[in-house]
């Protein structure tokens, strides 16, 4: 047990006397199989310290009792303590070769610390030992929406639902991927299935209304809204479920509702301070935020996501008093590593607002050394010389001619306006910009492109006809139009789409793009110093950031010899700072627009924001972040190699 670091026990038992002479903890079976019983009924009622502490004192006299770890496993999951549940789960699975629900259950906490790829094999052995079991099925295909292989896991909820037709749950995940997918009449017929079994099901009813909208059916999508908050379940946990779904489809404020209704259903709930937290951030009201996650922090002092949210919500001084019990947490030797992380962000942080760089860059240091072996543990650490590949291809293939070839497949539309570049290079201040203009509608990252990137191979081979290249364009116009019925413009503001935009010019070749460009060390250095919810193949390791940026620059220098230039507008983080007016004014011009004042005020802009820029897009535009790498020249390592050369001096 020492190498799982839990306290052994000895639980007083509620409603059991043991008998004389025997010891708490027995070894004999039938009375162990009682006190795992009991364990079960405490962790069923959220007792989760009456639970752990009555699996440990079993595991005191039976060390390697599968059900008993894997109980605690679930305790450890559930009490923000990951790592050692992982462990424990991992253990029980090798223990027992047949358990199915051992390996769903790691699954589903590999999926939750974003290890998609273990959790998709744990998944397949699941599905090998149990081809019948509807439940290992689902699993499996919700860790491969996880990884977004859509087509993978719209076969496992085939599957599932043929097992298992009457079950709500799982139409209703079928419906979901199904709408990934584009399959619009597909997903509505599934969603509704899901409905007739669970009429109050609300989950459905938000992803109908969300389809609905699409489809540019207001009133019905908002009938589906209301019908989900009618049908708000009393539990505490599945008002969170219910929050979480419509912060998902991009209704924020009914999501705030929601989630202040389980924290009324359950003021101690963590999970739900937590989450307020993390709305109150999106919405601009960062008060709030830190009260909410204050408030998680008090409710279980071992989490450490709320430090984090905290420190990216306000600047903090050096005489915080909530950062001696972070650099507390910070030295307890079986802290996890995802915990690790995020005290060090959070302290980087916290010492660059005070002005002590040489701190912050040994936390920052510090930070991404352990999210960077995170991400090579998970299998998603950058393959150099296949994305140099797939940028030869690009190159080679979309050239003038070939767009020349394939003009039939474009549509007429000119209502997307894509913001794109580097991951902190802007994009976020360029949409607020532009979405303050009360003809532009704001869709913030959406993921339409790189969930349809892989039909470039169709596309490249003649696979692709005008009637479905209309379809895929007709497809993201009416996604466009549901986040802003009657605009003339939309945003969307996916920075990767830069890797994208022969697809999209193909396809939409009347689509505007605003290509935001930085200095590449600030860039380089932002985007080293910022905590991801999941993080991109090539953050955290300064040799594959200069990697990545080196062959960005290669591919953008391409975009711009062959894309026409009413169709592509490159801005400069550092000129929108020194001239906000004269730089807006351009982007709204380039836009087809007639100019708003709106537009020098976005920090007022009341809409959502979801990326790490959330608390700079608020703020007027301020001077500070501009050759912020003076700051850290000392520490530059390899991002020095992306310094523009100094002229030479003259003799």
């Amino acid at each position: 047990m020492s190498r799982h670091s839990l306290p052994r026990s000895k639980a007083t038992r509620r409603g059991r006397a043991s008998a004389p002479g025997t010891p708490t903890g027995t070894t004999d079976t039938s009375s162990r199989d009682a006190v795992l019983l009991e364990a079960a009924v405490a962790f069923q009622a959220q007792r989760l310290r009456e639970a752990e502490a009555l699996c440990v004192d079993i595991l005191a006299h039976d060390a390697r009792y599968p059900p008993a770890m894997q109980l605690l496993g679930m305790v450890a999951a559930r009490t923000g303590r990951p790592a050692l549940a992982m462990q424990l789960l991992r253990d029980v699975v090798s223990l027992d070769r047949q358990s199915v629900d051992a390996r769903n259950e790691l699954a589903a906490l590999l999926r939750a610390e974003l290890h998609f790829a273990e959790a998709i094999a744990v998944g397949l052995e699941a599905v090998r030992l149990a081809p019948g079991d509807y439940g290992s099925h689902n699993q499996l295909g919700v860790s491969y929406l996880g990884e977004r292989r859509l087509a993978e896991a719209a076969s496992c909820f085939e599957r599932a639902v043929a097992l298992k037709p009457d079950l709500a749950v799982l139409h209703y995940n079928l419906g979901h991927v199904y709408q990934l997918l584009g399959r619009d009449k597909d997903a509505g017929a599934s969603l509704k299935k899901a409905i007739a079994l669970a009429p109050d099901f609300a989950e459905a009813h938000v992803r109908l209304g969300h389809l609905l909208l699409l489809d540019s059916d207001r009133a019905g999508a908002d009938r589906c809204f209301a019908r989900a908050i009618a049908s708000m379940p009393p539990a505490a946990n599945a008002r969170l479920k219910l929050a979480r779904t419509l912060a998902e489809v991009g209704q924020p404020d009914a999501a705030a509702r929601c989630a202040l209704a389980a924290i009324a259903a359950d003021s101690n709930l963590p999970d739900a301070h937590q989450f307020c937290g993390e709305l109150m951030q999106q919405l601009g009201r960062f008060d709030e935020a830190v009260t909410s996650f204050a408030r998680t922090v008090a409710l279980q002092p071992q989490r450490t996501e709320p430090y984090l949210g905290i420190a990216f919500s306000t600047k903090l001084s050096v005489d915080e008093p909530m950062l001696s019990g972070m650099r507390a947490r910070l030295s307890e030797p079986d802290l996890a590593d995802r915990d690790r992380a995020n005290l060090n962000y959070a302290l980087a942080k916290a010492a660059d607002d005070s002005g002590d760089y040489a701190a912050a860059i040994e936390h920052f240091e510090e930070a991404n050394r352990i999210a960077a072996e995170r991400l090579r543990r998970s299998g998603r650490s950058i393959v150099r010389g296949k994305h140099k590949a797939n940028i030869d291809r690009l190159i080679a293939a979309f050239t003038p001619e070939f767009f020349a070839r394939n003009a039939r497949l474009g549509s007429d539309s000119e209502l997307p306006v894509l913001v794109v570049g580097m991951i902190r290079s802007g994009t976020t201040l360029i949409e607020q910009i532009v979405s303050s203009h009360p003809e532009v509608g704001a869709g913030g990252e959406l993921r339409f492109w790189g969930d349809r990137g892989a039909r470039i191979a169709d596309v490249l081979g003649g696979g692709l006809d005008a009637p479905e290249a209309h379809e895929v364009s007709a497809a993201y116009c009416r996604l466009l139009q549901a986040v802003s019925p009657g605009a003339r413009r939309i945003t969307d503001k996916m920075p990767t789409n830069f890797l994208l935009l022969g697809l999209v010019h193909l396809l939409l070749p009347h689509a505007r793009v605003i290509h935001c460009r930085r200095h590449p060390v600030d860039n380089c250095l932002s985007m080293f110093f910022t905590p991801y919810l999941r993080s991109p193949d090539f953050a955290h390791d300064r040799g594959n950031l200069v990697f990545y940026y080196e062959q960005y620059l290669r591919l953008m220098t391409h975009w711009r010899g062959v894309l026409p230039p009413d169709r592509l507008l490159e801005v400069d983080y550092e000129t929108v700072v020194q001239d906000p007016e004269q730089s807006a004014r351009r982007v709204i011009a380039f836009c087809g627009l007639d100019w708003d004042d709106a537009c020098l005020q976005h920090q007022r802009n009341p809409r959502p924001i979801t990326t790490p820029s959330m608390w700079q897009a608020r703020q007027p535009v301020y001077r500070t972040s501009v050759s912020r790498w003076r700051n850290y020249e000392t520490w530059l390592g390899e991002f020095r190699r992306l310094l523009p050369e100094e002229p030479a001096a003259p003799r």
